[in-house]
């Protein structure tokens, strides 16, 4: 299977789980602590299916991260 496959599968099952505006937040969030130390590195769609755990605790460890940001 092709990686844009993955990342096409990938993206249907978190929008399965999270729903649109949850994974919207979750990208924009990923992006903006991206080089943050400590911070997971997400680099794509299956990146972030495999790591959202990783990013939910650091989200919740810098107490919202960047300006306060909910998810």
């Amino acid at each position: 299977m092709t990686k844009v496959k993955l990342n096409r599968y990938a993206a249907k099952r978190l929008l399965d789980k999270y729903g649109t505006d949850k994974v919207i937040k979750l990208i924009e969030f990923a992006s903006e602590i991206q080089g943050k130390q400590y911070a997971p590195t997400i680099n794509n769609i299956l990146d972030l299916e495999q790591k959202i755990v990783s990013l939910m605790n650091f989200y919740a460890k810098n107490k919202g991260g960047v300006r306060g940001k909910r998810i």
